[in-house]
């Protein structure tokens, strides 16, 4: 096999487990499918495949135009979504919340009632 093929197949196999992670989704949609019949929850999946197929392709095909509309380089893309991930990952290594994620108070009283349950 040819060497550029095998490492070009490698680096998107690695995006895609990077990326939208099937196994952690594969689990969720167990969990939160458990109680729907087996032909609800073969439909779900069909739809929300179908759904991110569409998202995927759309922004292969047309994310560059948009970018270079809005004036951003794809190095300036990158570097701005590394800086994101340090952000969070010193956020979660340090335990402090940066208010990229909250919680309304709807959600903390279900929490509490699920919690009793």
């Amino acid at each position: 096999m040819d060497p550029v093929i095998l490492e070009t197949a490698t680096v998107a196999m690695a995006t895609f487990f990077a990326t939208i992670g099937p196994l952690d989704v594969a689990a969720v949609y167990a969990g939160l499918t458990a109680t729907e019949t087996p032909k609800r929850r073969r439909a779900m999946a069909i739809r929300g495949t179908l759904i991110a197929t569409g998202i995927l392709v759309l922004f292969a095909l047309v994310g560059e135009f948009l970018l270079a509309g809005l004036g951003i380089s794809l190095a300036a893309l990158r570097t701005g979504g590394g800086i994101l991930l340090l952000l969070i990952g010193i956020d979660m290594v340090f335990a402090r919340t940066s208010g990229s994620t909250s919680t309304t108070e709807e959600e903390e009283a279900e929490a509490r009632g699920k919690g009793q349950a």
